[in-house]
């Protein structure tokens, strides 16, 4: 038997440079496999932190000798936790301290040691007669709707009846937005409204380039569409979205999402009549939340 070799033949541990396999490399270690299936267990502890192949050779003098693969699966190894072969789960960044302890910094909507979907992590819309969010949809936000276009989403939370009107038609949009509200966590991970329910759930109202007004005339708009190309100051009065709906005391998630992966740029969010209050004598700079 082989130098390294277990019952069951042995396992070479590859590293992964610039997302490939180095062809003739050395193996970074090996590990005596424990059975004939390749099942082995592997000190990590031993790997720097990377991403490495794991390749099953047979026992040499068995009638599989010499032929070895490269299974599917990855071993990726961090300071930092690991999800779903991902370090930080792919949500997050790992930063190690002088001890070489890690820790992940999340993206947003995300939260815990590795980094799990979690609308807990999202910032949070006050509940007023008028509020105003200035945001945006840029490259580096997540896709987690499962639609075409990346999502900024918020949190918001109503203690009394609310019958709210929501917007992204302002001079501040210069972006084509798509405008939803859902009740609870649309996120995976955590518990969903409904017994049984799988997946995200739907969304209560969506509004995709409606309730603008000036994107309501035909006319108007294609003239001022044109005049704007893809985007610019005044997009949002013909492609931003506005809803209203009446909501029951609870916890909702508002998602503002590009219309397409093409569909970047910054919003302006507005929420009226939260908690059951009329909002008047708008003022959009008082109002304005810094979220």
């Amino acid at each position: 038997r082989d130098e390294g070799e277990g019952a069951g033949g042995r396992v070479d541990v590859l590293r992964y440079v610039n997302g490939t396999l180095v062809p003739g490399a050395p193996p970074v270690a090996t590990f005596p496999a424990e059975r004939s299936d390749g099942i082995t267990s592997l000190d990590t502890g031993v790997l720097p932190p990377g991403t490495y192949a794991l390749r099953y050779c047979p026992p040499a003098g068995g009638p599989d000798a010499g032929r070895c693969e490269v299974l599917e699966d990855k071993l990726t190894v961090s300071a930092c936790p690991v999800a779903g072969g991902e370090v930080c789960g792919g949500h997050g960044t790992c930063a190690v301290d002088d001890n070489g302890a890690g820790a992940c910094a999340c993206d947003p909507g995300y939260a815990g040691d590795a980094c799990e979907p979690s609308c807990a992590a999202l910032p949070e819309i006050p509940c007023g007669p008028c509020a105003a969010v200035a945001g945006g949809i840029w490259d580096g936000l997540p896709s987690v709707l499962g639609g075409p276009g990346r999502d900024k989403l918020y949190r918001l939370h109503v203690s009394k009846r609310s019958a709210l009107r929501l917007s992204t038609c302002h001079d501040a949009t210069d972006v084509d937005t798509v405008l939803a509200v859902y009740k609870g966590c649309p996120l995976g991970g955590e518990a969903r409204p409904g017994p049984g329910a799988r997946g995200p759930p739907e969304p209560l109202a969506v509004a995709d380039d409606e309730g603008c007004g000036a994107a309501e005339r035909p006319d108007d708009a294609a003239l001022a569409l044109a005049a704007l190309g893809a985007s610019g100051p005044g997009f949002g009065r013909y492609r931003g979205s506005s809803l209203s709906l009446a909501l029951a005391p609870g916890d909702y998630v508002v998602a503002v999402s590009g219309y397409d992966e093409h569909a970047l740029g910054g919003f302006e969010l507005t929420v009226e009549g939260c908690d059951g209050a009329e909002c008047e004598g708008w003022d959009e700079e008082a109002a304005r939340a810094d979220v």
